[in-house]
């Protein structure tokens, strides 16, 4: 066990490399590193305040990085470690059960977790707490003792990880149902894990997520709407699915996921008709998982207000490809089973793609950096007021020659690049932490700024390559596509 701990650890350390060099600092790390909140558990993450307090030994956050990664990579190495277990259950161990845990971690969905500085090793907590409440504990007591409660706090870490649990639970029944003999057990396994995950899921939405969520419910922190899901869920099912699959592989992630899904399906016919002796109602059961698991891979994001975008959200992609390369591994005869080895082309991707990524966040980062001093010395050259700064942005920052030849080769990294330099209030977080101050308006076009200030006949005006800057009083327009007012 410790053996493997340490060869995943590696494997861990390895594929996020890229970001440890690059030392990003990651939308909400502009924040939590000068100012030292928490402020997960106003949206109902309490938890991870309290991990993110113990670590730091104060109630105040610091910048710990890079030993953020390197917690999250020792959580995820025992994590990876449990999965190899159960996959050997009963089998030879050889490379491939090492490999296919590595489904979980290697892709471009968990890539933007680690990209955080605070939030990757909450997420990595609540992905550890799936995996241990998805096996099958012998003593049926202790099962739902443990299944109830990790369903709590991996809620109470990262509310999307439940999909995680959610596949990886049908997946050990699955080992459940090849292993025993009697469909009895099998039945009572069964019915344990639904209860107890659905027990620890009201505990959380009737005690937890109101004794502690305080915040608003915006866009990108969506309420629950059983309404909504309910009418949108094949429209919205059908919008996740293009989501993942812009992610995997640009356009072609959809023959991605459907490959996974035949797979898994395939296996679990193979399963199904070697368990119909045991109990044809464990084989329909396994018939059916595939189509189960591919909607647990959206699970809890099907009820919320809003459609999600970000990568994080869908780190359940991992826990779908690791089932389906599962299920064939558990369904293929020793020697067939090498076919798994496939399996080596989207880690192999996810690698090239995280070493691309870190590479690119590191060139725009310096990139960043020049347009935010240049932009601040305009300013003091043509302000003299003692009032701070009110500033807007028009039209496409400057992007750094890697990241446009990055781009043309991994489109989607594009998404997973933040702007700076846009109206929302991480561009001025990310502006007080390299040392310049200017005050937030909230969300403003250029057409309002223009109308509310008079900008375009009575503002001071400078004229760069990259930007012009119109400025009246202590608000200024920093227009990145020149075009304007016609100047």
């Amino acid at each position: 066990m410790i053996n493997n701990i340490k060869k995943y650890f590696f494997a861990v350390m390895f594929f996020t490399l890229p970001i440890i060099m690059a030392n990003f600092y990651y939308i909400d790390d502009n924040g939590r590193s000068i100012e030292g909140y928490t402020n997960w558990g106003i949206d109902g993450r309490p938890l991870a305040d309290f991990i993110m307090r113990s670590i730091n030994l104060s109630s105040r956050l610091v910048d710990i990085f890079p030993l953020n990664i390197i917690v999250s990579a020792l959580l995820l190495s025992l994590a990876l470690s449990a999965l190899k277990a159960d996959l050997e259950n009963n089998r030879n161990k050889n490379f491939l059960t090492f490999i296919i845990p590595l489904l979980m971690v290697f892709n471009i969905f968990y890539l933007e977790v680690f990209s955080y500085r605070f939030d990757s090793i909450t997420i990595s907590t609540a992905v550890m707490c799936c995996v241990f409440l998805s096996r099958i504990y012998k003593s049926p007591k202790i099962d739902a003792i443990i299944t109830s409660a990790l369903t709590v706090a991996a809620m109470s870490l990262y509310q999307t990880t439940i999909n995680v649990a959610i596949i990886l639970i049908i997946f050990n029944l699955i080992l459940l149902a090849i292993n025993e003999n009697k469909p009895d057990i099998v039945f009572r396994g069964i019915a344990i894990k639904v209860i107890s995950l659905i027990s620890g899921v009201l505990i959380y939405y009737i005690i937890v997520l109101p004794a502690s969520h305080s915040g608003g419910n915006g866009t990108d922190h969506p309420g629950v709407d059983f309404y909504y899901a309910l009418v949108n869920i094949f429209i919205n099912i059908d919008a996740m699915t293009s989501i993942v699959s812009n992610f995997i592989l640009n356009n072609n992630g959809k023959y991605v996921l459907l490959f996974l899904f035949l797979l898994s399906q395939i296996s679990c016919i193979i399963l199904a008709v070697s368990s119909k002796k045991k109990s044809i109602v464990i084989s329909m059961l396994m018939l059916i998982s595939p189509l189960i698991v591919f909607i647990s891979m959206f699970g809890v994001m099907l009820t919320l207000e809003n459609i999600l975008f970000s990568p994080r959200i869908y780190i359940s992609y991992g826990a779908f490809s690791f089932f389906s390369f599962g299920v064939a591994f558990l369904a293929m005869p020793p020697k067939a089973s090498k076919a798994c080895y496939s399996c080596l082309l989207p880690i192999t991707y996810s690698v090239v793609l995280s070493y691309a990524y870190g590479n690119t966040l590191k060139s725009q980062d310096l990139i960043n950096m020049n347009t935010a001093t240049k932009i601040n010395g305009d300013i003091e050259s043509i302000y003299r007021g003692n009032e701070n700064v009110i500033l807007s942005f028009n039209g496409i920052y400057p992007t750094s020659p890697v990241m446009s030849n990055t781009t043309s080769v991994f489109p989607q990294i594009k998404s997973m690049i933040p702007n700076y330099f846009a109206n929302w209030w991480w561009s001025f977080q990310y502006m007080k932490r390299i040392g310049y101050t200017y005050t937030y308006p909230g969300p403003m076009s250029a057409e309002e700024a223009i109308s509310k200030y008079n900008l375009c006949s009575t503002s001071n005006f400078v004229k760069k390559s990259d930007y012009s800057i119109f400025m009246r009083g202590n608000f200024a327009l920093i227009d990145f596509s020149n075009s304007i007012c016609n100047k």
